[in-house]
């Protein structure tokens, strides 16, 4: 199997998104990527994330929050109104991708880009196949910047579409409520 075909498989299942950290995972030499890069096989999009030249279709809006928490780190999840954006529990501005990172963030970030400080050690779930904070943290995450009664009802959708147990919702609902 050649690097690439290596690559394209990795890829494929990460809205053709892959990392140097992932290509050293996978066994490739450390400049393979930019090789691959520099061939056109791949597109240099941030620090350490390459896409697939080619173009792949992908539904939705995922790629677009995949290819932010890539940009961002390996430890970064996606965080509040974004979460909530990608499930379609509420209406979010699509021009700013919201993000989690614990610890202090050594890279610079393109636009539309807001990095939120994490908890280290916090909790994360993949939703779409996108590392995120879990629904109920990002509703707790989101007061102050949604209207209360707007987070109120994208906790009963998350409840409703299964993202919330019974007593998550309750919870999360008293918390909003406040």
């Amino acid at each position: 199997m050649t690097d690439y075909q290596a690559v394209y498989e990795d890829a494929i299942d990460n809205y053709g998104l892959v990392t140097t950290k992932r290509a050293k995972e996978l066994g490739l030499a450390p400049n393979a990527l930019a090789q691959l890069a520099y061939r056109g096989r791949l597109e240099h999009v941030g620090h350490g994330v390459y896409r697939l030249a080619a173009p792949v279709p992908f539904a939705g809006e995922a790629p677009a929050y995949a290819l932010a928490v890539a940009q961002v780190g390996p430890e970064a999840v996606l965080w509040g109104e974004s979460v909530l954006g990608l499930l379609g529990l509420s209406p979010t501005d699509p021009a700013r991708i919201h993000i989690g990172f614990a610890g202090r963030l050594r890279r610079r970030v393109p636009d539309g880009i807001a990095v939120h400080p994490a908890a280290p050690g916090a909790a994360t779930t993949i939703y779409e196949g996108v590392r995120a904070q879990p629904v109920g943290d990002a509703l707790r995450a989101c007061r102050g910047a949604l209207m209360p009664e707007r987070l109120l009802a994208a906790a009963k959708r998350a409840r409703e579409r299964g993202f919330l147990t019974e007593r998550e919702y309750e919870s999360a609902r008293k918390d909003l409520a406040k």
